[in-house]
């Protein structure tokens, strides 16, 4: 059977792996929290994208009124 290190300087010739209860939580805990930790992480990469789509949109909208501005003057500067 192969040698299998668990931890530093652990090894275990065995199949089975005992884990101890409060060993098992550690490791329960660990796992939810990186999941937590991977859930929140993409939630902010989808508001970063959110916010930057929302900026530009901005940004055209005023790009938008400069441009309606112009043209109204335009108009108005003609029909005198």
């Amino acid at each position: 059977m192969p040698w299998i290190c668990y931890r530093p300087f652990l090894f275990v010739q065995d199949k089975e792996v005992h884990v101890v209860l409060e060993d098992q939580q550690k490791i329960n805990k660990f796992a939810r929290l990186n999941n937590r930790w991977e859930e929140l992480r993409e939630e902010a990469k989808a508001k970063k994208e959110e916010i930057q789509t929302l900026e530009d949109a901005a940004t055209e909208l005023m790009l938008l009124e400069d441009d309606e501005e112009k043209v109204r003057n335009s108009r108005q500067g003609t029909k005198k």
